[in-house]
């Protein structure tokens, strides 16, 4: 009878805090994505600046593009990510043909594809970050057999300590213990 008396208690505590625990929290896809640093004059005209980003929109290889405000001491400077590496320096080149422009440098960095937060009921799915194209979900999941099923029908796979986009674990997110992927 003792045992009873502690048996239950314990599993009334695990029915209440969930077995979902091990799901909850920010999970990240991390790429190598091709980009271009274009670091601006800082008295570049609008006019010029209008010339660069409309030139930026017809690039084939285009993923995405981040204009960034001057911070401090730093002139304001654009990200350009790409697809392909492959003619990048032929967009770098035309590039230098414009005015208002201080420095250019190739780079790769390891940018956030995909952010999953899961909360104790809902989730928020960002996918696609770095492209033109990127979208979000938003909604209810449900776990059985370490799959979560999100209400658009995506389905990702707990397996060591990953979550995987298929059964085989070929690609993963990771899970990060902050808010937010990007730090």
């Amino acid at each position: 009878m003792k045992k009873i008396k502690v048996i239950l208690p314990l599993l009334f505590i695990l029915l209440l805090t969930g077995c979902g625990s091990k799901f909850e929290g920010t999970w990240c896809k991390y790429s190598d994505v091709a980009t271009t640093l274009v670091i601006l004059s800082n008295d570049i005209s609008d006019d010029d600046m209008n010339k660069i980003t409309e030139y930026i929109k017809t690039i084939k290889d285009l993923k995405s593009y981040d204009i960034i405000d001057k911070i401090e001491d730093a002139s304001k400077m654009i990200t350009i990510y790409y697809k392909s590496e492959d003619n990048i320096d032929g967009y770098e080149d035309k590039l230098r043909e414009y005015n208002g422009i201080t420095k250019i440098k190739s780079t790769k960095q390891n940018a956030v594809v995909d952010e999953l937060i899961i909360k104790k009921d809902t989730y928020v799915y960002d996918k696609s970050l770095t492209s033109l194209d990127a979208y979000e979900y938003k909604g209810k999941y449900k776990v059985e057999d370490n799959v979560i099923e999100l209400d658009e029908g995506i389905k990702f796979y707990y397996k060591d300590n990953f979550l995987c986009y298929d059964k085989d674990c070929n690609n993963l997110l990771i899970k990060t213990k902050k808010n937010s992927c990007n730090g």
